[in-house]
């Protein structure tokens, strides 16, 4: 009784705390309960979050949802003062079971990885089940009678070894004459394996002796091969797309290896593949595709799945600091950093990849979101002259190219695994066009 009425305790909170906060989609707008701000007494803030608040739990209180569980509150126990303690008086608390399909919505909606949370519903719903078979075979048992009872087949008697034996219970003498049977934990677990036994088909069970046994045994062998099946099936479907990117991830490094096996390729240009797929993958967990001598990520084709407004936003919360404090576009229109930082795309060096070199003509600017560079020269390019760390951008002038500056004035190599953004010169000239008065200031700057 005392986790039954933890259980009311739970509820209660549930029904005054938690339902009346809930978010909810009203004309297109998400509707919720704010915290007021100690340090805002303006008064129209003030109406709006009241506002927003009866919102939320005025839709609570019209929704289906209340109504299930106000009857889920019925105080039914007080039938126990002249019944006793009957759990059947509790039936109504079975009403709060979508609260429950509800909380692993909210939790599968919150996380980044729900994974473990839908196996973790899955389970629950498998337990459930076993628990509420073993709930019937203990009732089956106690209507038969508990032990081993005898029963008579074709002139013989046997032991009836099918029903619980009434192991695990616990004896309460109340004089010498009477005692009675207090179920405990043991026997719960006894019954609860008994049952999933039955329902895995694990074999070594015994025998049904009658008809309802045996309608029992079957409709459990049915659930077994039909509702656990399914239930196993989601979980390894669940796990299957978890693992799905990493396992696509080892099948395209692996035909990589292959193919660089079967041209013969040298071994230290073999290790380079297999370098870049491992920190790829480490990095980003998830794949690139050539493009000319790039290795371009994924990145972008997932972006461009999203609507245009949040791709803005996304690319903005990642790249407009950085571009804004590139020289180039000092003074620019917010809008012209807005389109461009939709152009970025992130590309990926090994160690001792040259970027770019002395004479080549530049078509690309280059941003260092992670890794180190060093401008380098010489004999061999041996010499270092600086190193470019995150943030650094080179590369802006050769985008315009005005008055023959499009050459790169200095050869720059990836000191370790280094990842840069890109902004290409055609990109460049396709947003540049709708704003030209930031062209014409772009041009006086590079000139």
């Amino acid at each position: 009784m005392v986790l039954d009425y933890t259980c009311d305790l739970i509820y209660l909170i549930d029904m005054l705390v938690i339902k009346p906060r809930l978010r909810f989609m009203k004309g297109g707008i998400s509707v919720v309960r704010r915290r007021r701000n100690t340090y805002q007494f303006l008064e129209e803030i003030t109406s709006y979050l009241q506002k927003a608040r009866d919102e939320t739990l005025k839709n609570y209180l019209m929704s289906s949802g209340f109504k299930l569980d106000l009857i889920a509150m019925i105080p039914t126990d007080i039938i126990y003062m002249y019944s006793g303690p009957t759990p059947i008086w509790r039936l109504n608390k079975l009403t709060k079971i979508p609260s429950f399909w509800q909380l692993f919505d909210l939790l599968d909606n919150s996380f980044s990885s729900p994974s473990v949370i839908r196996v973790t519903r899955t389970l629950s719903y498998m337990i459930y089940i076993i628990h509420c078979n073993s709930c019937i075979y203990y009732l089956l048992s106690a209507w038969q009678a508990f032990g081993q009872i005898a029963y008579h087949e074709n002139g013989k008697w046997y032991l009836n070894k099918w029903v619980y034996n009434n192991q695990g219970y616990l004896q309460n003498t109340i004089d010498s004459n009477i005692r009675i049977g207090i179920p405990s934990g043991n026997a719960y677990i006894r019954c609860f394996y008994f049952t999933a036994a039955v329902a895995t088909s694990t074999g070594n069970n015994p025998a049904p002796t009658n008809v309802i046994e045996y309608v029992y045994m079957t409709c459990s062998w049915m659930m077994g091969v039909f509702v656990f099946a399914l239930l196993l099936g989601q979980i390894r479907d669940i796990v299957s797309n978890a693992n799905r990117t990493r396992e696509e991830y080892r099948r395209q490094m692996d035909m990589a290896l292959s193919e660089c096996k079967r041209l013969g390729l040298p071994k230290e240009l073999t290790n380079r593949v297999r370098d870049w797929f491992i920190y790829t993958w480490e990095q980003q967990k998830t794949l690139g595709t050539a493009e000319s001598t790039l290795l371009i990520s994924d990145e972008k084709k997932l972006i461009e799945k999203l609507p245009l407004k949040l791709q803005t936003d996304l690319a903005l919360s990642v790249h407009y600091n950085t571009l804004s404090k590139v020289q180039l576009f000092q003074d620019c229109d917010r809008a012209l950093l807005r389109d461009l930082v939709l152009k970025l795309r992130p590309v990926i060096f090994l160690p001792g990849d040259m970027i770019c070199k002395k004479g080549d003509v530049g078509k690309e600017m280059y941003i260092v979101n992670q890794g180190v560079l060093q401008v380098v020269g010489g004999e061999n390019n041996q010499t270092v002259f600086a190193e470019l760390t995150q943030g650094s951008v080179f590369g802006e002038i050769s985008l315009l190219a005005i008055g023959g500056n499009n050459r790169r004035t200095a050869s720059i190599r990836a000191k370790g695994y280094t990842t840069l953004f890109v902004l290409a010169k055609e990109d460049l000239n396709d947003v540049i066009k709708y704003y030209p008065q930031a062209q014409a200031l772009l041009k006086r700057k590079a000139a």
